[in-house]
């Protein structure tokens, strides 16, 4: 049987990939913290207002060659190499550079925990007469899993998030060909360290992207820019961007994620309480404030995640799918915020458990496994 929690471990090239000729487009939001990591977080994002700016995210090129990612009047240069997706440039009406050393974007397969880390160089000229260099460190790292709650009200389970930490800085020279060789300099990640540190000003750039099964691109994301001057950190902007999900739904020739949507939906209606469209938290009465999220490790323990919008009487028993109780928690009451509750299921032998919580004496059960 595939589960949601197996479709969603990580980023796979046939179903993650970027593709030429797909086009998307992505509303800004109210700015809104990127959030909590770990496992079995809940992203609160139902309150962001947009900022009715709509912008086109397009593909085109190939992927082994040169792909080009074009948002935001600034074109972003993709290659392919193996298993790595690699950012080899970038070209917009004042500037262009091209890596010399590029930056790992992402590579694949990408699962919860995976993380990469690279150095990166380039050069190439600003304002049509300057020279340019820009470098500096990457980091990517797949943070967080959890349930994902959008502004149109849908809500999605098993959904990885990815965070890019990049420390860039820049070099700029007389004239374009004024830029170092950077076949004579040894050790280049040392060098590009001590640049840096020695840079009066370096950019600090955090985005994170969240990823749900069944779909390609991203569907949610938060950048934070921030400037350190003489090592004090200055904040520079930071903003937000939803992408609806019909947007991908219809990409066109996208056999793969649609396939895992409607295996998903299979696995929804044969489990009840997975199905998203009767989760607790969209309007059911005694449960409208309430919102649960889980992660299980097999024979080991089970985390229940809650989100309250205000104080709620909640009750808890999870047995067997035979009807063994194998933990039962008297009702009591949950403050508003986020709570978090182990258990131990190790001595249980068993791989399937109804769990039901009854909140504020409304019962919802729902099959975990």
């Amino acid at each position: 049987m595939i589960t949601p929690g197996c479709l969603a471990q990580q980023l796979s090239k046939e179903a993650s990939q970027p593709r030429s000729g797909d086009v998307l487009y992505k509303i800004q939001q109210d700015y809104t913290t990127s959030g909590a990591k770990g496992s079995g977080v809940v992203w609160d994002f139902r309150t962001q207002k947009a900022d009715n700016d709509t912008y086109r995210v397009g593909y085109t090129g190939k992927i082994d060659s040169v792909l080009c990612l074009s948002e935001s009047r600034t074109q972003y240069k993709y290659r392919l190499s193996t298993d790595s997706l690699l950012l080899i440039g970038y070209e917009n009406v004042n500037a262009r550079v091209d890596n010399r050393f590029p930056m790992i974007a992402l590579r694949y397969p990408f699962a919860y925990g995976d993380s990469i880390s690279s150095y990166f160089y380039g050069e190439g000229s600003y304002s049509h007469s300057l020279g340019i260099s820009s470098y500096g460190f990457s980091s990517v790292v797949a943070d967080g899993l959890g349930c994902l709650l959008l502004p149109d009200t849908d809500t999605l389970r098993q959904v990885l998030r990815v965070r890019r930490d990049q420390y860039i800085g820049q070099t700029y020279y007389a004239n374009r060909h004024s830029t170092p060789c950077i076949d004579s300099i040894p050790h280049l990640s040392d060098t590009i360290q001590v640049w840096l540190q020695r840079d009066p000003a370096t950019w600090h750039v955090v985005h994170c992207q969240w990823y749900a099964p069944g779909y390609r691109y991203p569907v949610f994301e938060t950048f934070e820019n921030s400037i350190y001057k003489s090592g004090i950190l200055h904040k520079h902007f930071n903003t937000s961007f939803y992408y609806p999900l019909t947007e991908q739904q219809y990409l066109k020739d996208d056999p793969e994620n649609r396939a895992i949507r409607e295996q998903l939906a299979v696995v929804a209606e044969k489990t009840p309480g997975q199905n998203l469209e009767n989760n607790p938290s969209v309007s059911r009465p005694g449960y409208r404030s309430f919102l649960l999220d889980y992660t299980l490790v097999p024979g080991k323990q089970l985390t229940l995640n809650y989100q309250m919008n205000e104080p709620v009487q909640l009750e808890v028993i999870l047995t067997t799918v035979s009807g063994i109780v194998i933990h039962y928690q008297s009702p009591h009451i949950v403050s508003a915020g986020g709570d978090s509750e182990k258990i131990d299921v190790s001595q249980s032998g068993d791989k399937e458990f109804i769990l039901s919580t009854i909140v504020n004496g409304k019962q919802e059960s729902r099959k975990i496994m």
